[in-house]
């Protein structure tokens, strides 16, 4: 029987119209951001409470100096072997980047506060030359964490603080080395912005309409939404549930056709941006949408292409406890569990990679999935080196609450070089650090592991919290 597939679409009417959730406290600047044109499309590819990259973080600084006037700079003279993005040669031309070193720029590593502060007050005072001048009084020094501070960096951010473009975590700290995520540098640009520039301009954000009923059938779904006033072009731009983007159509009226036919079941969801502007485009509020199977028929694998057969938090309890009760002892917990033999892929002493296998105590429940997961991470071309690996121990976490690897529902990995820390910090609970790219056996925010992983269901500790940070982690329950 031909399955009929159903796309259910709900609206999401977000508080910050940049197109995302975002925490409470960023919800105004990050409304301002928008209807200014400073959020880039860059910023789509992803959760906006996640740390922003090196290279979006350009994209953010050469936007910020465009619409303020600033004209772009020769990007013939490119140093880095590891990029070739239009913005970070823009803005090393125009002296407001440096590379990690002469010849690599770590376009994906996430980018430290007292970085952000160099750039932004570089592409600031590019622009309305107000220089900066040698510090008479020190800004930051009334923090206490003022001595992580770089030498280099110190000018930069006494200057951001200065102005009010940067604030402290806290009043007594400022944690310049700490990452920020892609919010926060939303807020920086919005307040740069709105400090600065000559002129302040507002535009028109697309209100998107949704189907009559809410709900459409076949392998099409329309959208529609309001005509922005000036805009040049609209693109409608398709995601998926962890925010990785699937398509972008580019078009001229304010309607288009989205075909969803070979789409997996599950949960994705629509953007419209208007280019209003040369270097200027708005955002319009999210929809989700939900492709559904008829109740008769069959909910397909994960082998065809993931299917979220437990969607809810509810779903996902009631399979791993099916009785509806947590173990409350080592016995039980015992009795639940499923050893499984894993292929990884392993380095020797010459960094060479070679396949092996690993053996892994999980939820019998789980079992399935995980082995799974691991034969994929294992065929990926990026071919991930796995040193360590731990699931099932009966334990408690480190602030004394009962761990999930007590479930049974909890995976480690390689966790000597993907520690577990305070993020607003770095300082480390367990391991000792996380060097993606640099370390091999440093699981990226973009790699194959993550990627996979969240394919299953199951939540990544290096982005799924605020305050901490659990690099080596994946949990199907969530902690």
């Amino acid at each position: 029987m031909k399955k009929i597939m159903t796309i259910a679409i709900c609206a999401m009417l977000l508080a910050g119209t940049q197109a995302q959730a975002v925490s409470d406290w960023a919800i105004s600047e990050a409304h301002e951001a928008n209807k200014r044109g400073l959020v880039t499309h860059s910023l789509l590819w992803g959760s906006i409470t996640e740390n922003i990259t090196r290279e979006e973080f350009c994209y953010l600084a050469m936007n910020l100096y465009k619409n303020m006037g600033g004209e772009g700079a020769d990007t013939r003279e490119n140093p880095f072997t590891d990029t070739e993005n239009p913005a970070v040669i823009e803005a090393y031309n125009l002296g407001i980047i440096n590379g990690k070193t002469a010849t690599e720029f770590y376009p994906n590593a996430p980018i430290t506060r007292q970085e952000i502060a160099k750039i932004i007050m570089l592409t600031v005072n590019n622009l309305t030359e107000r220089g900066i001048t040698e510090k008479e009084i020190c800004e930051v020094c009334q923090f206490d964490d003022f001595n992580d501070v770089h030498e280099w960096a110190i000018r930069y951010v006494e200057d951001a603080v200065k102005s009010n473009i940067i604030n402290g975590y806290s009043p007594r700290y400022l944690f310049p080395q700490g990452n920020a995520t892609r919010e926060q540098a939303i807020a920086i640009m919005n307040r740069a912005y709105e400090n600065f520039s000559p002129m302040v301009k507002d535009y028109a954000v697309p209100q998107v309409d949704y189907p009559e009923n809410g709900e459409v059938k076949g392998d099409e779904v329309s959208v529609s939404w309001s005509h922005v006033m000036g805009a040049h072009s609209y693109s409608v731009i398709l995601r998926d549930k962890d925010k990785n983007v699937l398509s972008t159509q580019v078009t001229w009226e304010n309607k288009y056709t989205l075909p969803v036919k070979d789409l997996a079941e599950g949960e994705y969801s629509i953007i419209v941006g208007a280019k209003v502007g040369d270097f200027a485009d708005v955002y319009s509020p999210e929809i989700t949408v939900k492709k559904i199977s008829d109740k008769n028929t069959g909910s397909g694998s994960a082998g065809e292409g993931f299917v979220d057969k437990y969607p809810t938090q509810q779903d996902k309890l009631r399979r791993i406890f099916p009785d509806g009760q947590p173990y409350t002892d080592k016995e039980t917990a015992v009795a639940n569990m499923r050893q499984v033999k894993v292929p990884v892929w392993k380095l020797n002493k010459n960094g060479e990679k070679y396949p092996s296998e690993a053996t892994l105590e999980i939820n019998a429940n789980l079992a399935e999935d995980v082995v799974s997961i691991f034969t994929e991470i294992f065929n990926d071309p990026e071919r991930f080196p796995i040193k360590n690996l731990g699931g099932f121990s009966w334990r408690n976490t480190a602030s004394g609450s009962v761990s999930e690897h007590s479930y049974g529902t909890c995976i480690d990995i390689n966790w000597e070089e993907n520690y577990y820390c305070y993020a607003a910090t770095g300082e480390a609970i367990t391991g000792n650090y996380w060097k993606p790219y640099e370390d091999p056996y440093s699981i990226p925010a973009e790699s194959s592991v993550v990627r996979i992983f969240k394919k299953y269901g199951f939540k990544w500790g290096g982005d799924a919290w605020t305050t901490l940070r659990d690099y080596m982690h994946f949990t199907y329950l969530g902690r």
